[in-house]
């Protein structure tokens, strides 16, 4: 009989919902049987009160749990060992097996215990000196130790069962992904746009993305580039993300052979109207980006504002107050940040080698009225001709 493996899942921040509480939780369950299901993981979720009970098969349990980890609304799981009736020797019993495994003369172990059901004949201090003391007995430690011990046995005591476990793992936190709206990151080849996508996603947001590319493509050569395996990684955190390609001629010719004192920042202010346009039509509520305060010279907060008010539609700036180094320690942990460094030329590269520091909403839109009689038309061209990816927990699905 193929063996059973059990997760307990806890969603932190979830369980300070009022009344809406349960369809957060809804969410949580249904992008965890998502990702699961991606991975040929078939599995059932059990809602018990103030948390999640996972089942599964045992020769999943890596697969598991590699996508918990990536799973936002999880505080914290286990893979746990439930059983039934408790009672003071069965929990010993149990106990001590699930010691065992972990005893070294070398460890120092405490014990946890969690009460649930007060009408239990013990309480939880008491619990834990009978346990502790049996452990002990066995002369197989290096003692107990109650502060960063190397090893904890936790019990979690319930009505009618419990549960023993031996290693909290810590979730990615956050809100699971759909509960928040829909948002449009505009996502760069660099290191920031996918950590600021990251984010955005932690507090519940669905996202798609956005990257102008310097020639069109079709999706056959699209699958191959660099930020095609940015979105795919990023995916495994949003679970179901698209990535559209549009091409940037369409803004170079109309600068050609043009003497512009603020390209870049023109250029800037016609991807985040691309990026409303899309988000118009996917029913996006607002556009995220990488940007960080004062980071570049295009990223200075007079460039940031009247980048923003070329759109009547918010831009979100998850990384507005990270200095580099808190960004490149995000990105190396989610996975991003070894793609982000492979030799790539994005187009904000091609457009002005020294943008200027300082820009004004006013200057801005004399300058595009010059190039774009129609600001509408070349949106709707570099639209028309956009390619489109779609990525489903790590996976291109076409």
């Amino acid at each position: 009989m193929e063996k059973e493996c059990l997760f307990l899942i806890h969603y932190g921040e979830l369980s300070l919902k009022g009344k809406n509480r349960k369809e957060f939780v809804s969410q949580l369950k249904r992008n965890i049987t998502e990702k699961l299901l991606s991975d040929g993981c078939r599995c059932k979720i059990f809602d018990r009160h103030g948390f999640l009970l996972l089942s599964g098969s045992g020769k999943n349990k890596k697969t598991m749990e590699k996508n918990l980890l990536e799973t936002f609304g999880i505080s914290w799981f286990a893979s746990v060992e439930k059983f039934f009736q408790p009672t003071m020797d069965a929990i010993y019993a149990q106990a001590l097996l699930a010691a065992k495994k972990e005893q070294s003369k070398e460890k120092t172990f405490c014990v946890r215990v969690r009460r649930v059901d007060k009408l239990f004949s013990k309480k939880s201090t008491e619990v834990e000196r009978g346990v502790g003391a049996k452990i002990a007995e066995t002369r197989q430690w290096k003692g107990v130790r109650l502060v960063r011990p190397d090893v904890t046995v936790y019990i979690d005591i319930y009505e009618k069962e419990f549960f023993i476990y031996t290693d909290k793992i810590r979730g990615p936190q956050g809100m699971p992904v759909g509960t928040a709206g829909r948002l449009v990151v505009l996502l760069s080849g660099g290191i920031d746009s996918p950590v600021a996508a990251y984010l955005a996603a932690k507090r519940g947001c669905h996202l798609d993305f956005l990257h102008l590319t310097a020639n069109a493509m079709q999706w056959n050569e699209a699958k191959e580039y660099k930020i095609a395996k940015i979105a795919s990684v990023l995916s495994r955190y949003t679970i179901y993300s698209k990535l559209y390609l549009s091409p940037y001629i369409h803004f170079q010719m109309k600068v050609l052979d043009k003497n512009f004192s603020h390209e870049l920042i023109l250029f800037r202010r016609f991807i985040v109207r691309l990026g409303e346009k899309i988000a118009q039509d996917t029913g996006a509520l607002a556009i995220v980006s990488g940007d960080n305060l004062a980071q570049v010279a295009s990223q200075t907060l007079s460039n940031l504002v009247a980048t923003s008010q070329a759109v009547k539609m918010p831009v979100f700036r998850p990384l507005f107050g990270f200095d580099k180094e808190e960004i490149v320690a995000v990105a190396k942990r989610i996975g991003t940040y070894e793609l982000s460094i492979l030799p790539y030329i994005d187009c904000c590269s091609l457009v002005e080698k020294r943008p200027k520091t300082k820009s004004r909403d006013a200057d801005l839109k004399k300058d595009e009225d010059k190039i774009f009689q129609n600001k509408g038309n070349i949106i709707a061209m570099t639209r028309k001709d956009s390619c489109a990816l779609v990525f489903k927990n790590g996976k291109l699905s076409k």
